[in-house]
């Protein structure tokens, strides 16, 4: 028997079966695995390229969202006066709720819905500046008020906020400047004042990173602009004292009494010196709820009323203290004192002041518009801007503005 043979098989042929079969169970495998990856592939391109349509998709309808938001402001231009929130016996929402032929309208995929708030309810960080960069007083001492009575840990904060937008580098009392941000520590990075007015109230934590607590920073920013504030699930009228206390707006914005918070209304009843603020909101707001209001006449007449009286001080025989705790003076039988005269002169000028801040009827507006298509869901921020009835959009952003 030749031994080169077993089994009636040379050794040499059946070493090579042996790795003609090793060779296909191989490429077997790699032909699976290409399959099997090219399969793959091929799915996630299939759920990429349909999460891109819906993407497209539902940006486009939220587009078209603004532009009807845009047609309804520029017909609602007419109107003498703005009253947002609105009540009706079908609605009973903080703004104007997009159309009902549009709102969840049914579509293919999903639905539509959206709302237009106004942007003038806030305080406007802005104006804390006047053309020239300088500090305006007026708004200055309102913004005072308006920290001191809502921010626990930044007492100062105004002062901050002015540096970060008047045109100097002169430091203010509790103020900072490129200096302080340059000197930073870790965990914040260094970075320089803006210098220039603010495109969004985000920038307030850049301010607030002077802040020895983080916490505290935290708080305070969310005491001012409420991050939480969803207008889309806003339907009460109550959810007015939810909305931020400060905007962004361009610096010839002003305060619509008919929509601003009762902290916001604080602010100026306690700029003014007016020890009842608090009563005088109370009953403006029960006011603006039953009726909206139509001129800026019954939200000044308790403020002409403390101007009134401190006239009569000022020649009668009352004690009279300056807002915002100045002299006391005392007078008596007709005869005019320097102090309460003093005291009834910065009223009037307050007044004014407050009186060229505050309207009744609005420039600037919000729509948040959100769409959901397939798994997509998008919401939309866009800053309308109504002016001789023409309304444009000034930025717009997806969740935030």
């Amino acid at each position: 028997m030749n031994p080169a043979t077993i089994g009636n098989f040379p050794r040499d042929m059946r070493r090579s079966r042996g790795i003609a079969l090793i060779m296909a169970i191989l490429i077997t495998s790699l032909v699976s695995i290409a399959a099997v990856a090219m399969i793959t592939q091929q799915q996630l391109d299939i759920r990429r390229t349909q999460n891109i349509l819906h993407f497209d998709q539902a940006y486009i309808y939220v587009l078209g969202a603004e532009d009807w938001a845009k047609g309804y402001l520029a017909q609602d231009s007419s109107l003498e006066y703005d009253f947002y929130p609105i009540g009706a016996a079908d609605m009973d929402v903080i703004g104007v709720p997009i159309a009902e032929d549009i709102k969840q309208s049914g579509l293919d995929l999903g639905g539509i819905s959206g709302i237009i708030t106004d942007a003038s309810a806030a305080f406007p960080l802005n104006r804390l500046v006047d053309a020239n960069g300088q500090r305006d007083d007026a708004f200055w001492g309102v913004f005072e008020q308006l920290v001191a009575n809502n921010l626990q840990f930044n007492p100062e904060f105004h002062n901050l906020v002015l540096d970060w937008i008047d045109k100097d580098d002169n430091v203010g009392t509790g103020g900072a400047e490129d200096n302080d941000y340059l000197n930073l520590m870790s965990p914040n990075r260094p970075y320089r004042a803006a210098n220039q007015p603010i495109a969004s109230v985000s920038e307030l934590r850049l301010m607030l990173a002077m802040s020895e607590d983080a916490t505290n920073a935290k708080n305070d920013y969310a005491a001012l602009v409420r991050p939480s504030f969803d207008p889309l699930t806003a339907v009460s009228r109550d959810a007015i004292e939810q909305q931020p206390l400060v905007n962004a707006l361009p610096g010839d914005a002003k305060i619509n009494i008919n929509t601003a918070p009762k902290a916001v209304l604080k602010a100026l009843m306690d700029y003014m010196g007016m020890d009842n603020g608090e009563e005088v909101v109370k009953a403006f707001d029960e006011k603006r709820a039953e009726h909206p209001q139509q001129n800026t006449d019954e939200f000044l007449r308790p403020f002409k009323d403390h101007v009134e009286n401190l006239r009569r001080n000022a020649q009668g025989g009352a004690v009279v203290n300056a807002p915002g705790g100045g002299e006391t003076g005392r007078v008596g039988g007709g005869t005019r004192n320097p102090a309460a005269n003093a005291a009834c002169n910065n009223a009037k000028t307050r007044l004014g002041n407050i009186t060229n801040m505050i309207a009744v009827k609005s420039e600037y507006f919000y729509l948040t518009a959100r769409s959901q298509i397939g798994d997509t869901d998008i919401m939309l921020i866009s800053l309308l801007h109504r002016k001789d009835g023409k309304v444009t959009t000034l930025r717009r952003g997806i969740g935030v503005i």
